[in-house]
Order: C-alpha cells, then structure tokens, then sequence
C-alpha cells in the first residue's frame, strides 16, 4: 500500500509549476527527520501504521550552469535513482520524487543516472539536490584545464551569509585538492582562481575521497568550515553559511 501512496505522491509534485522547485518540505510523519505532524490512520484493518509513515518529497534539479543551482530543467531528470540511507525511488520527469524516510542519523542523499554526474549532498533542511549533465561538466573542465581522475571528486559550495549568496570569499580544503579551486565567472564555463562572485560558488575539482574540511574565508567577518564527504567521481553540493 506504500507504494501506491507514493506513487499518488509523485502525481501531485509532478503537477506543481516550476516555481514552486525551491522548497520541498516532508509530508507529514512522525518525529522523525524534519516530520511536523501524523498522517491519519487507515480505515482498512490490515492497512499499515500511517502514524509511522514518513514520506519524503524532493526534486532532483538538473542544472547546466553550477553558478544555478535551483535553476531547474524543466524536463530531462526522469529514471534517476535517488537514495537516502536505506531508502530508493525514480524521479518523474522534472526530477520529482517521493521517497521514504529511513531512520538513522548523518543521512546523505545521493543522485545517480546515465547521463549525469553522480550528485552526493548531506541530508538537510532543503530535499532539492542539483546535478548536473556530463557532457555540460566536461566543457566546463576543458575550459578550466581539468582533467579528472579515477580516485577523485569534487565540490562545488555555495558560500552564504543569511542565505544571501556573498562575494569575495576565499575557500580552501583540507586534505588538498589535485586543483586549485575556481570560483564562479561570467560565463557558465568561464570561472576563476581569485574569489567567489556574485553567484558566491566555489568550485573544487579533483578533491580526495572521504570526509574534506571546506573552510570558506570572506573579507571581513569570521571563517567557516564545513566537513564535505566527497566520492569518486561525483560531485558533493554543499551550503556553507558564514556567521
């Protein structure tokens, strides 16, 4: 019966207008992770506990500029798998899903599909993960002389002060990265070696593989640091909020 609640579920995310991409909350569960309220009890006998049910809805949000990342494709993220800690689904589409909420703590969400680079992003307040098309990442490292290796990853973070996306900023990584770390430009394509702009995105390709250390440095105020989990060959989005 879970499954038809989930499929009813889909139906409706993939219905919505496109302005509503930004924010998908959890339907309401349990305690659980971000759950604010119980679904109501099913009259058949045999149904499942709904007060236990927990569904989570998101959106994959396929991007071809990662100084965008809730800029969304309005088609083309359909049959990506998406996981969460047990849990698994298919997006519709846009890249709409349902999923069920496992249970556990330092839950990662994770984006995999033919044509797109594998997305890894810590489970949080936002369920909407960017990825992006390979072939659109593989202009952006010819244009930036990146050539990636079996055994790396990367991180792109965006850099934020009260959720306003800042400037100026430096970022660094511990363990370091194959190379330096480029920050959003003018173009797509076209980033540089100095400091975030106004999109204030880092971009860290060839990271190493396990628990990275991000520390974002603006040019006044206090440092913050992140700890990023980076796989091999995928991209890790992060959020980094300075104080």
């Amino acid at each position: 019966m879970w499954r038809v609640l989930l499929l009813a579920v889909l139906v409706v995310v993939a219905c919505k207008p496109a302005s509503d991409d930004d924010d998908f909350p959890v339907v309401p569960g349990g305690s659980g992770p971000g759950g604010t309220g119980t679904l109501p009890d099913a009259p058949e006998a045999d149904a499942l506990d709904f007060d236990a049910l927990q569904v989570i809805v998101g959106r994959v949000c396929l991007v071809a500029d990662l100084r965008a990342l809730t800029t969304c494709a309005a088609a083309g993220a359909g049959g990506l798998t998406v996981t969460l800690g047990t849990s698994s689904t298919t997006t519709t589409g846009n890249g709409a899903f349902a999923i069920m909420a496992p249970s556990g703590t330092n839950l990662v969400w994770r984006v995999t599909g033919l044509n797109i680079v594998k997305s890894v992003m810590a489970f949080g307040p936002s369920n909407t993960i960017p990825t992006i098309d390979i072939a659109d990442y593989v202009d952006l490292q010819n244009a930036n002389s990146v050539t990636l290796a079996v055994g790396e990853g990367s991180i792109v973070a965006r850099i934020v002060r009260n959720g306003v996306a800042q400037n100026g900023v430096v970022a660094s990584v511990s363990p370091l990265a194959q190379f330096q770390t480029k920050y959003d430009g003018i173009t797509a394509i076209a980033w540089t070696e100095l400091a975030t702009s106004t999109a204030g995105t880092a971009w860290i390709p060839g990271a190493a593989l396990g628990t990275n250390a991000v520390t974002a440095t603006p040019l006044t105020g206090t440092a913050a640091t992140e700890s990023v989990l980076v796989e091999d060959q995928a991209i890790t989005y992060a959020t980094i909020e300075l104080p």
